[in-house]
């Protein structure tokens, strides 16, 4: 059976915050299965977006929550997540001390493994979106597969941009992680130079954001719709056909040169042409 096709708010965080429900409208005329969304605070409007979710028949595949707000809030979360009958959860990142080498990372494990036991109870899957940090190597291993390997309960979010930022194929992580891949993150991008080893932004403190700028302009690094950069896209559906991943969401972080909507439904028509070849 052939991935279905979600949408990140992320991709369109304006309109998302001036109009969710206006949102969650075009994304369904465009073609869009599902949305990843945000859990929202205010409980008029996240039974609203609910409702207007199972009316429009869009699927709420899941949310992102840093991992101390989950251990502060797991009730809360994991109850909202059961209204929208969400599957998945995601942890969106971690700072550089609470990953592999880092003073914090035992205590990080733990509540990760106390997550996921919380996640099985409700039949939710906890996992983990990389972006470009994570592919820093410790004695010739990557942090994120250190991770992963401590952790072999903790499934994988793999973000394939940022995987081909790093300089990996994102096709051979789906085929060693298949089994823990159950939703992929499609985004793209395009540079003028090699940007394997530039710290590309400021992500929670990580970078300085003045030296991320000048990095990303240096580089020529820009966001695009899917298709439309240089991430091997026919590879990665090929390769997510034949491990059986359930989702692709679509994320594109900033759209510089066109209305992130329009970015949206070009990235969707775009894998479905690849699909459909």
């Amino acid at each position: 059976m052939a991935a279905k096709i979600y949408l990140c708010s992320y991709t369109i965080a304006q309109d998302w915050v001036t109009d969710p429900m206006g949102s969650l409208e075009k994304a369904k005329e465009m073609g869009y299965e599902g949305m990843e969304i945000g859990i929202d605070d205010e409980e008029q409007l996240f039974i609203d977006i609910r409702d207007k979710m199972k009316e429009l028949e869009l699927v709420a595949i899941g949310t992102h929550i840093h991992i101390d707000d989950m251990i502060s809030r797991t009730d809360f979360y994991l109850d909202r997540m059961k209204q929208m009958d969400m599957k998945y959860l995601g942890l969106p990142w971690l700072a550089d001390d609470c990953l592999p080498g880092g003073s914090r990372y035992d205590e990080t494990k733990s509540k990760i493994r106390y997550v996921i036991e919380r996640c099985k109870q409700e039949d939710i899957i906890y996992h983990y979106h990389n972006h470009n940090f994570e592919f820093e190597k410790i004695n010739g291993v990557c942090k994120q597969d250190i991770l992963l390997q401590d952790i072999p309960n903790l499934f994988f979010q793999l973000d394939v941009c940022w995987c081909t930022v790093s300089g990996q194929d994102p096709a051979t992580y789906i085929h060693h992680y298949g089994h823990r891949i159950s939703v992929l993150h499609m985004k793209d991008f395009k540079a003028t130079e090699d940007v394997s080893q530039k710290k590309l932004f400021d992500l929670m403190g990580q970078n300085d954001e003045a030296d991320a700028d000048t990095t990303r302009n240096s580089s020529g690094f820009e966001f695009q719709p899917v298709g439309l950069g240089q991430v091997n896209v026919p590879s990665v559906l090929n390769a997510a056909k034949e491990v059986g991943v359930v989702w692709l969401g679509v994320e594109q972080d900033a759209s510089l040169d066109r209305p992130p909507m329009e970015a949206a439904r070009i990235s969707i028509e775009n894998i479905k042409n690849h699909i459909n070849q």
